[in-house]
């Protein structure tokens, strides 16, 4: 009877020693007005909150968060390791939709060498032969020390002049892949509906779920823990670099869509295009789960425990 009773109280102990906060959130998928949330808090209760959400961000330039590019690109130990990360549909590193087709569009990445300078060019397949160059990552690699990296947004999607640079605390596992002597450039063999198997086509999300894979992504990797914006390119030359793959398909047959139009009230200086858009966004979108209780609580984030690369 005694050991009866102590396996029955099993299972409450080990839930109550965890200090994980694990969230389900809504579906990967559009859903109603409004979506239950199930939080379960170690030590104390589980409560059911009903949030009222709006449509996912209507601006494209809150659906790719270039600092977690930066960080996928320093813990990749391959370059095709970083493109398998940044499709991986269990982190949801991006939620870009360019084409409308209701699923998160492929992202591919094509590679050029300069001499130490690394240029990866990142474009999101969206049809048969039609891509849209979305973010660039200029890395120049000249031994540990000697390096610098920067991300930069595309003028169409970003607006003019957002280039985030990571600041990293520990050097980037694909350091080591970079500076090997019979490095070869990656160049991307996928395309139009022939992907690999991280890449699983889910839907988009909505922006506050959005947000919160990038948080716990961004948390959970030990590399990079903040970023600068820099006024301009450490190597400028980037643009002639990679200019036999550069692509704007969906730029032409879209114009409506180029950020200076989306955004035409807003100053375009550095940084302040995306930033400004991110704020503005952000603060309609308020789908958050918190707890109804007037308990102090940490951030509300979604689990990744259990996902895998």
């Amino acid at each position: 009877m005694k050991r009866c009773i102590i396996l029955a109280f099993l299972p409450l102990f080990f839930t109550g020693c965890g200090l994980t906060r694990i969230v389900t959130v809504a579906p990967d998928h559009y859903s109603p007005s409004t979506y239950s949330t199930v939080v379960t808090v170690p030590r104390t209760r589980t409560v059911t909150t009903t949030t009222r959400v709006v449509p996912a961000s209507s601006d494209i330039s809150l659906c790719l968060d270039l600092q977690a590019v930066g960080a996928a690109f320093a813990q990749s130990s391959t370059v095709q390791e970083f493109e398998n990360l940044l499709n991986n549909s269990s982190y949801m590193l991006s939620n870009l939709d360019l084409n409308g087709d209701g699923y998160v569009d492929y992202l591919r990445v094509m590679e050029t060498v300069r001499g130490y300078a690394h240029v990866f060019l990142i474009q999101a397949v969206l049809a048969p032969n039609v891509y849209q160059d979305v973010a660039t990552v200029v890395a120049e690699v000249n031994g540990y020390v000697n390096t610098h990296v920067q991300i930069i947004g595309s003028s169409y999607i970003y607006g003019p002049n957002y280039i985030v640079q990571p600041v990293f605390v520990v050097t980037p596992a694909i350091y080591a892949h970079l500076m090997r002597p019979s490095y070869s450039p990656w160049r991307s063999p996928w395309y139009w509906n022939h992907y690999p198997s991280c890449y699983r086509r889910p839907a988009p999300i909505y922006y506050s779920h959005y947000h919160a894979y990038v948080d716990t992504f961004m948390r959970n990797h030990r590399y990079c823990h903040e970023v600068s914006y820099a006024k301009s390119c450490h190597y400028p030359d980037y643009v002639r670099v990679c200019s036999s793959d550069q692509r704007n398909d969906y730029g032409q047959q879209h114009p409506e869509q180029a950020f200076t139009v989306r955004n035409a009230e807003i100053a375009t200086s550095p940084r302040t295009p995306s930033s400004s858009v991110r704020s503005a966004t952000s603060s309609t979108v308020n789908a958050r789960t918190t707890l109804d209780n007037q308990e102090s609580s940490p951030k509300t984030t979604v689990s990744t425990t259990g996902r895998g690369s």
